[in-house]
């Protein structure tokens, strides 16, 4: 088991080299409040029947309609914005390696690791990231994860 948590970890760890990002002036002004129509929208792209996080709430479980997850999520997510403190939780994942189908399963190298994060955690991402790509405007020799443009030509 350790030869496996090193191997994952070293593969997990390593900084790729990357351009140095280019400064902008700073954007001012107050924080909006998370809406329960942000949260609802970033619910419907959640999949369900996907594998918890290390938090172990289902990703259906935010998606439920006996309950009404918008409003307590919101509270939830402006208190972190109040805070400016994400939960510990939100740090911490659960790392599954996937055989890659070829040569011995015995070797750790012959896996990809796939790392479970916390539902909660990507619903506000996908709040903050919607917000984000609303005022930053990016280069047109970005391809790579950007809505409605892929990298097959």
């Amino acid at each position: 088991m350790k030869r496996w948590r090193d191997y994952f970890e070293e593969i997990s760890t390593v900084e790729f080299p990357h351009p140095a990002i280019p400064s902008t002036a700073p954007t001012h002004g107050p924080v909006q409040n998370i809406t329960g129509e942000e949260i609802e929208a970033a619910l419907k792209k959640m999949r369900p029947d996907k594998a918890t996080g290390p938090d172990d709430m289902a990703a259906d479980l935010w998606k439920s309609k006996f309950w009404y997850p918008d409003e307590w999520l919101a509270k939830f997510f402006n208190q972190v914005v109040a805070e400016k403190k994400v939960p510990e939780c939100w740090s911490q994942s659960t790392t599954i390696p996937i055989w890659k189908k070829k040569c011995s399963p015995a070797n750790c190298s012959n896996y990809r690791p796939i790392r479970l994060l916390s539902h909660s955690m990507k619903i506000f991402e996908r709040i903050v990231d919607g917000r984000i790509r609303d005022i930053v405007q990016l280069s047109s020799n970005q391809c790579g994860f950007v809505a409605l443009l892929s990298l097959i030509f």
